[in-house]
């Protein structure tokens, strides 16, 4: 496994800094998916942070090099001949509280989500426990079951598009049965924040236990 540092002079004033991205060549992608199966990504990127996502965009259309957005991989078939471009695995995973609401980034994954809202007495997501994926994935999809969808709880989100971090409300995110506007108008989500109930936590642990 070959490790290349890449550099790049990100357009952006926010990211005029010069970074150094760690871009991988062929890695096997099958790992990275639910169905463990698929060929290698010709380059392969680990974003731990909504500015490496970003800068990693941007050098792929610099060098006008074809890119795929990765969350949990959940649902998502790869082809035996892989990937010819740039893999930019989500790897974000930060979540903090403000009353009752979490703000989350896109990789983290639901079921951490769930602990997390549990941890600080935060319920009205429990249904989603035993769905694979990240949060950045079931506002895409509108993940959901039992009748309940993930677009109910999110009130906005910050996407990256066309060279700029716009805020989307719940109405702009345009959230239809397992999708959302995004899947048009193309966008790609950096966190979001969604809205809970308080609760108690053993109350949350039951319904989990039950539902999975």
């Amino acid at each position: 496994m070959e490790i290349r540092n890449f550099k790049y002079i990100p357009m952006k004033i926010a990211l005029k800094n010069l970074m150094t991205l760690k871009i991988q060549e062929n890695i096997p992608l099958a790992p990275y998916t639910t169905f463990k199966i698929g060929g290698p990504a010709k380059y392969f990127f680990i974003a731990q942070t909504r500015e490496d996502i970003i800068n990693a965009i941007e050098t792929a259309q610099e060098l006008k090099l074809p890119y795929y957005i990765l969350g949990g991989g959940s649902n998502l078939l790869v082809s035996d001949n892989g990937y010819d471009g740039l893999v930019i695995k989500v790897a974000t995973a930060g979540c903090c509280q403000k009353e009752n609401m979490l703000l989350c980034e896109a990789g983290l994954s639901l079921s951490q989500l769930i602990m997390n809202a549990q941890k600080v007495g935060l319920g009205g997501m429990e249904f989603m426990a035993g769905i694979p994926g990240t949060v950045g994935g079931a506002v895409y999809g509108n993940a959901g079951a039992w009748g309940r969808e993930f677009g109910e709880l999110v009130q906005e989100a910050d996407i990256y598009k066309e060279g700029q971090i716009k805020k989307l409300s719940q109405a702009d995110l345009g959230f239809v049965y397992r999708g959302c506007a995004l899947k048009k108008s193309g966008g790609v989500i950096l966190n979001i924040a969604i809205m809970l109930i308080k609760r108690r936590a053993q109350d949350i642990q039951k319904e989990v236990v039950e539902i999975i």
